[in-house]
């Protein structure tokens, strides 16, 4: 249990800094603004906010509560969080949930997940730390991805001018109106292109904030394509109603995700913006998926010999042949065209197989019996966890009749910040490398 007491002067709660995965137990030390708090606290439960989804969707909803909590009395709680990480702000009270081990193992970790690079001036900083943080480096990642997939957005206006060049159609009726005397004027209708469109104008918004709160080095890589903007005459102007109103098509779809994260970004600007929201505002960023992503792009990357293939992007597979049961590992590695393993990569304290399940760091009975409909569908020889918190020697390992499950991860609490976290996070990947290939030759 932790104690946390975060209150100014006049006795009010105003932050909650907490770790994912943990429980902690807090004291109300003042009822002054204890509704509130436990307003936020509850939302947060009911998960009444969006998520931010680092795969395929620009939101997400989920099952699993981001945080949750035992009510003990009028005075004190006890709250639990889960594999969510951001930040959640409700009136004056904030609540931050943030990775359990260091800045800099954090940073290494979202830039590996996410393709993102991230500059050594922001990494493990003040900056890093701020609410912001997160959003800003999603924001940035999320604009390259889509300069590099898809033109710079634009759309034709009409345009109605009284000019002295014909160009386009004659309207002929405001021709005669105005230029009954005056054959040196023609009046036209034509279509211009601009680049002036809600997308663009979104992304500058979101720029200038994001600049304003002193983002300035995270922002290098895509201010190129800011100063484009500019020069081509966009404005940051834009209305909440014509994001929600924009049309996606293959031509613009690489926006969609960036759009939605300028969004979340301006909606935060502050009383006098037209995005104000009075309901709170918040962001979080599902760290399962970003252990996932991370394993993924080491495993392709090191093993030599097999073929890792995501299971999200896999075609679909069911227990039972009237396509009821949809099973989807996380991954699948191949030996020539020979499926050798099946792969969950789960962002738990798993440690052990256990007798019983709730013995410490034990895999859960449901995990246990999704691992073994895997095998049994898919007919793998080898079912194997992937537990961040897993010893990094002791491989615990069980056989079954025709089969054997295997833990295996790569311990990130074990990490300490201050002793070349990076070096040491390296090693510990190659051990992994070294450990996954051991498990594997016999297949």
């Amino acid at each position: 249990m932790i104690e946390i007491n975060n209150i100014n002067k006049q006795g009010e709660i105003k932050s909650i800094e907490l770790d994912d995965c943990a429980e902690y137990r807090y004291f109300f030390n003042t009822q002054a603004n204890t509704r509130l708090t436990m307003q936020a606290i509850k939302e947060l439960k009911d998960n009444k906010l969006d998520f931010i989804n680092i795969s395929t969707n620009a939101y997400k909803k989920d099952d699993v509560n981001i945080i949750d909590f035992d009510y003990i009395d009028e005075n004190n709680i006890i709250l639990k969080t889960s594999y969510y990480v951001g930040f959640y702000s409700k009136g004056t009270i904030n609540i931050t949930i943030s990775p359990r081990f260091g800045d800099t193992i954090r940073d290494y970790l979202y830039s590996y997940a996410l393709g993102l690079y991230l500059p050594k001036s922001v990494t493990g900083s003040a900056h890093s730390r701020h609410n912001h943080w997160l959003l800003c480096m999603l924001w940035v990642g999320s604009l390259e991805y889509a300069l590099n997939k898809s033109n710079i957005p634009k759309n034709y206006e009409r345009i109605k001018k009284n000019q002295k060049y014909f160009k386009g159609s004659l309207d002929i009726s405001n021709h005669i109106k105005h230029n009954l005397v005056n054959a040196n004027r023609f009046y036209c209708y034509y279509s211009k292109q601009t680049y002036n469109t809600p997308i663009n104008r979104a992304i500058l918004k979101a720029y200038n904030h994001l600049l304003r709160l002193g983002f300035s080095n995270m922002l290098n890589s895509v201010s190129s394509h800011i100063q484009m903007l500019r020069d081509f005459k966009v404005g940051d102007d834009v209305r909440l109603d014509e994001l929600k109103s924009i049309h996606y098509t293959p031509l613009n779809k690489a926006y969609q995700k960036v759009v939605s994260l300028s969004e979340l970004i301006i909606k935060n600007q502050g009383s006098k913006s037209s995005f104000d929201n009075s309901n709170g505002f918040g962001y979080f960023l599902d760290l399962s998926e970003v252990w996932e992503g991370y394993l993924y792009k080491l495993m392709s990357k090191n093993l030599q010999g097999f073929k890792v293939v995501n299971g999200n992007f896999a075609s679909k597979n069911y227990l039972f042949n009237d396509n009821k049961r949809e099973l989807r590992p996380d991954f699948f590695i191949y030996k020539d065209s020979k499926l050798v393993a099946v792969l969950d990569a789960k962002y738990k304290n798993y440690s052990c197989f256990g007798q019983i399940s709730c013995v410490d760091g034990a895999i859960s009975r449901e995990d246990l019996y999704q691992m073994s409909a895997y095998m049994y569908r898919f007919n793998a020889p080898l079912g194997i966890f992937l537990s961040p918190n897993t010893d990094d020697v002791a491989m615990e390992q069980v056989t079954g009749k025709d089969s054997k499950m295997a833990i295996l991860g790569i311990n990130l609490d074990s990490i300490k910040e201050d002793e070349s976290p990076i070096l040491e996070l390296k090693s510990k990947e190659q051990s992994f490398i070294s450990n996954l290939l051991h498990l594997l030759k016999d297949y």
